[in-house]
Formats: C-alpha cells, sequence, structure tokens
C-alpha cells in the first residue's frame, strides 16, 4: 500500500503515468526503490519537484490518516477490488473508499450521468428509470453532482439499496457543498464512496474526466439521460465505448434539434435507445435475471421473458422419438436465445483523455448496392415480360407501329428515368445549404421508398452526404 501511495505523490490520481512506471519497472515496490535510487528516466520533468517531497514516511501519515477516520484504502492487488474496474483502460491504482466496496459484487451495476441542471423532461425519464432500476435491485454508479447524479442516488435510498458515487475530489473535501449528510446516508444504505485522489486533493476540472472512466467501469452498462454535444457525459459515454460496456441513450424530445446530433448518431451506431427502464432492464434481463428483482415487473414487457417461455413452450410440444426408435423431424423454433459475443463498437485509437470512436453506418455501402443491383434485376425481368406480351396483340401495319413504340418506351434503360430523378433531387439540395428528407418529400412527387433509394445511390456514387440530423448536403471536392 504504502509503495502506491508513494507514486500517488508523485503522479496524482487519474494519471496514466502510474501504470507505465509500474509496467516498466514490475511493481510498485521496485518503481519506488528505482526513483528513491535516482532513476528519473520515466518522471516528466514537471513531476520532478514532487519526487523530492515524496517519501514512504508520508505513505504512513496518509495511510494512519485514513484509518483513524474511517477510509478505506483499496489497491488494484486487493481481492476486494472491483473485477469490472480493474480490466478498464488505465485503472486506478488505488481507490479511497467510504462505505461497502463490496456492494457491486453480487448486483447488477447500471451507471446513470446527465446534465446538472436538467429540464423537465431529464427529470421526469431520471425518476422513471432510476426510481424503477433501484426497486428492481440494481446498483446505481454515478458521480455525486447535482442535478441527474443526485437524482440516481437518491433513489437508491429511497429504496434503502446501495448505490456507488465516484468523487472528483478527495474524499474529505466538501463537494458539492454541504454534501456530507448525502454520504453518510448513502453508506448507512450499504452504498460505498469513492475517490482515486488523495484525501484532500481539491476539485479540479482534469479530475472530472478521469473520474468518469472510473464510474462506467464500475458498471455492466451506463445510462446517459437527456444530453447534448457539449455535455460531459459524452466522456463517460467514450469510456463505455472503450470498455465494450453496453450504452444506453434517452431519446431526445426533438431529434432534429442540431444540439443533439451526437447522440444521434450514437443511436444509428447500435446505442441502445431508451424510452423508460424496461428498455435498460430487456438489455441484462438474460444474462441477469437472477440478480434482477422481477417482483414489480410486467412480464408482457420483458421480451426475453416471453421469448423464453415461448421457447420452453415450444420444447414441451415437440415430437419425442417413439419406442420403437423411430425419429420424428425436430421442428426449429425461432424463441431461442443466442448470446451474441461481437463487440458492438470498433475503436480506432485511445488516447490518455478522450476515446475516438470509428462510427460504422447503419445500411453499410456493400448492403446498399446490393440492394441496388437486385432492383436493376427486377426491373429488367419486368421490361422482358412486357416484351413478350406483344405477341399476342394484331399483326397491323398500324398496330405494329404502335406495338413498336410501346417496346421503345418500356425497353428505354432504367438510369434515363432515374438519372432525371436523381437530377431533380439534386437540384433541389444544391439551391439550399441543406434540406430533410421531409423537405425533399414535400417538393417531389416520389414515394418515400422511391426517394430512399436515390438519395442511397448518390450517397454511394460520392455526390450528396447526409450529415448529423438527417441533413443531406451536396458534397464538396477536395
Amino acid at each position: 500500500m504504502e509503495y502506491y501511495l508513494y507514486l500517488l505523490q508523485i503522479f496524482g490520481g487519474g494519471n496514466p503515468k502510474i501504470n507505465e512506471v509500474i509496467n516498466a519497472y514490475g511493481s510498485a515496490k521496485d518503481a519506488y526503490r528505482k526513483i528513491n535510487g535516482g532513476d528519473m528516466s520515466l518522471i516528466p520533468v514537471k513531476r520532478l519537484p514532487n519526487v523530492k517531497k515524496a517519501s514512504l514516511e508520508q505513505s504512513k501519515v496518509i495511510a494512519d490518516y485514513c484509518n483513524a477516520n474511517n477510509i478505506g484504502i483499496i489497491t488494484i492487488d486487493d481481492e476486494k477490488y472491483p473485477i469490472r474496474l480493474k480490466n478498464i483502460f488505465n485503472p486506478p491504482v488505488l481507490l479511497f473508499t467510504a462505505g461497502d466496496i463490496g456492494c457491486l459484487d453480487s448486483r447488477l451495476s447500471v451507471a446513470v450521468v446527465g446534465p446538472r441542471q436538467p429540464s423537465d423532461y431529464a427529470v421526469r425519464i431520471a425518476e422513471n428509470i432510476c426510481y424503477n432500476l433501484a426497486q428492481c435491485n440494481v446498483a446505481l454508479v454515478s458521480g455525486f453532482a447535482r442535478g441527474i447524479d443526485r437524482i440516481a442516488h437518491n433513489n437508491c435510498i429511497r429504496h434503502k439499496k446501495p448505490t456507488a458515487a465516484v468523487l472528483a475530489c478527495g474524499i474529505t473535501v466538501d463537494y458539492p457543498k454541504g454534501s456530507f449528510e448525502l454520504r453518510r446516508e448513502i453508506t448507512d444504505n450499504g452504498g460505498v464512496i469513492i475517490s482515486e485522489l488523495l484525501p484532500d486533493t481539491p476539485c479540479n476540472p482534469d479530475y472530472f474526466k478521469f473520474r468518469n472512466r472510473i464510474i462506467s467501469g464500475l458498471s455492466q452498462g451506463t445510462v446517459v439521460i437527456d444530453s447534448n454535444n457539449a455535455s460531459g457525459s459524452l466522456i463517460t459515454a467514450n469510456h463505455a465505448f472503450e470498455q465494450d460496456r453496453e450504452l444506453f441513450f434517452t431519446v431526445p424530445q426533438d431529434t432534429l434539434d442540431n444540439t443533439r446530433s451526437k447522440i444521434i448518431r450514437y443511436l444509428r451506431d447500435g446505442a441502445h435507445p431508451v424510452y423508460d427502464f424496461y428498455d435498460i432492464i430487456n438489455e441484462f434481463y438474460p444474462s441477469y435475471s437472477s440478480l434482477i428483482d422481477d417482483t414489480y415487473l410486467d412480464k408482457e414487457q420483458l421480451t426475453s421473458f416471453i421469448s423464453r417461455t415461448t421457447a420452453a413452450e415450444s420444447k414441451e410440444k415437440e415430437p419425442k422419438p417413439t419406442a420403437s426408435g423411430d425419429k420424428r423431424i425436430k421442428k426449429n423454433t425461432e424463441a431461442e436465445i443466442k448470446p451474441v459475443d461481437t463487440h458492438r463498437f470498433r475503436i480506432t485509437s485511445v488516447t490518455d483523455k478522450e476515446k475516438e470512436i470509428d462510427y460504422v453506418k447503419v445500411t453499410p455501402e456493400s448492403v446498399l448496392k446490393k440492394r441496388r443491383k437486385t432492383a436493376s434485376k427486377a426491373l429488367t425481368s419486368d421490361t422482358s415480360n412486357t416484351i413478350a406480351s406483344t405477341d399476342d396483340l394484331p399483326k397491323t401495319e398500324e398496330a405494329q407501329e404502335n406495338i413498336s413504340a410501346d417496346v421503345k418506351i418500356d425497353t428505354e434503360p432504367a438510369s434515363s428515368e432515374m438519372t432525371g430523378r436523381a437530377a431533380d433531387i439534386l437540384g433541389i439540395i444544391s439551391a439550399c445549404d441543406g434540406v430533410t428528407l421531409d423537405k425533399l418529400l414535400s417538393d417531389t412527387d416520389m414515394s418515400f421508398g422511391e426517394l430512399s433509394e436515390q438519395l442511397a445511390d448518390l450517397e454511394i456514387d460520392g455526390v450528396i452526404t447526409c450529415e448529423a440530423g438527417g441533413i443531406y448536403t451536396v458534397k464538396k471536392e477536395r
């Protein structure tokens, strides 16, 4: 423990350099011996003054203070250290705790984050999610800030259930101001207060960013409530992506609001849309039904419960082999539940403070091209049928001229009409900085399906692009 505290004195909490140094030297103890012996090769210049101040004596002072004030110290080597947190990028090497750090071990844990000044809608849906999840024995993890974080913690206390509050300051610092009473209520109900910072460390903007990786790291899934493009909650969402945890977003009230375009993008790329708490329960119920108290749930809204019931009923109805050894054909049931092991998202790079996501289109280009090819074959087949049917018509000279004219029209390449349609669409888009699908539908006589295919073809050809919020624009040449 004292060696981890020594490194914490030098680098501070949340600094990935601690893990780099420990890995380079083999252990925290060996790192102490090297650094204390004068090896500064892995110490950044701005941290050199801290090396002169750090000592094992100071580590003992910190440990004694924590012991006297009932503050737990959990190192990454400790068996009490949360296993889910240990397996993230840059895990905290040491946690200061108040309460029961083991309260998350035997429970489904879900992180809930959102704005500090929530709208009425955000408050309503946060109450729906947090109240019902806590009632179902789900432990909620949040950042102990005002607003949505506070709603999450309070609803666990309301049901006398544990919650985990991750601080962006030292565990003895009163932030938010006047919050020690809430901390006491959390610990009294079996919950835990967590900080990776030395006990008297004041708040710092960087600490909030680093703290968010712990919030998502402690949880099997993260719920982002009524966020916008500039919200710090998206940092937690990025951490959840990087950690390959389930990610949920409440659906914006206005899906065309440009300030919510990043949320729409997350939803398109695989994040779960949340309309109420059942969207979260249904995702976890197949794997964690033994941990979820479903006493208060409407079973008809549990999709996985219904699927399992249907599968069980189908299995009972299956014909069994006869005594003579005759085997009957076994019917396949579509209700079987199969686990999905593939990752939901693809991470292209990871930096210390930000995770960049490689977004993948909902409908890949290869699929769209295949659809277009299939449609083209169908059109050719229809044209052939039209030509063949003319054999049954009268063979008079006048009729033959009419037939020839008709056939000429019908056998005209589809691309001529398609090109004209595409040109009309392109003209409308070019005349504006950007247009929505609704605008195009109102300005043309095309059906939704026809317009969608035309837009897909133009996008594949690189003529137009669909930007955030579903705005179509002409693609600029680079």
